[in-house]
């Protein structure tokens, strides 16, 4: 084994009680929890005692894409225990996106998410920008954002959207794979997801059950 962590409080995210044990560690992968477990077959061992062990925490709600993109460590959400991060909150966020737009955007919204131009690649498609957020230190669940969609059809334009242009919003999001939304592969989730449009906005709403 390569590491095994000892007389830690065990919360295994199950919903069970807490309880104290030991838990071993081959490559990436947890391949035991006990208690007493033999500490001699370990690499490095890690003592636990006064401490309690937990899975990754999810950030539900962040504007960390850019951030993650400039340094793939995101330390700051591992140094809090957080291995999941939720990004694209709020309708904000920055895939798909025309190359013409793409300083524009993010320096607009450089109040919010930092302005990282510098250390960014361009990107135009929704699958291109996840490609980039590979490697990155913690999971991250991407939201296809409102004002992405938006800026795809009307740039800065500031318009009600007609049929039209709905119509035209719409193909942009046929374009969008879904199964790639959250990074990870179909089998593991089903989803629904519903289109909608009202006063001008449009608006989606999508469900994820995992399996």
């Amino acid at each position: 084994m390569d590491i095994l962590i000892k007389g830690g409080l065990i919360v295994d995210g199950t919903g069970e009680k807490p309880f104290y044990g030991d838990i071993a560690i081959d490559r990436d992968m947890i391949t035991e929890i006990g208690e007493n477990l033999d500490a001699s077959k370990a690499r490095k061992v890690v003592d636990a005692r006064g401490l309690t062990v937990t899975p990754g925490f999810i950030d539900g709600h962040t504007h960390s894409e850019l951030n993650i993109l400039k340094n793939r460590q995101h330390p700051n959400a591992l140094y809090q225990g957080i291995s999941t991060v939720v990004t694209g909150q709020c309708g904000l966020g920055f895939a798909p996106m025309k190359p013409e737009l793409f300083e524009d955007s993010i320096k607009i919204n450089s109040g919010i998410f930092g302005d990282y131009r510098h250390y960014l690649k361009d990107w135009t498609t929704f699958g291109e920008f996840l490609n980039q957020l590979d490697g990155s230190g913690v999971n991250v669940a991407a939201n296809v954002s409102h004002n992405a969609i938006r800026q795809m059809v009307t740039g800065f334009e500031n318009m009600v959207w007609g049929y039209y242009r709905n119509k035209e919003g719409d193909w942009q999001w046929e374009k969008i794979s879904i199964c790639r939304i959250f990074g990870i592969e179909k089998s593991f989730f089903e989803f629904q997801i519903v289109f909608g449009k009202h006063k001008g906005m449009f608006y989606i709403a999508l469900g994820i059950r995992f399996v």
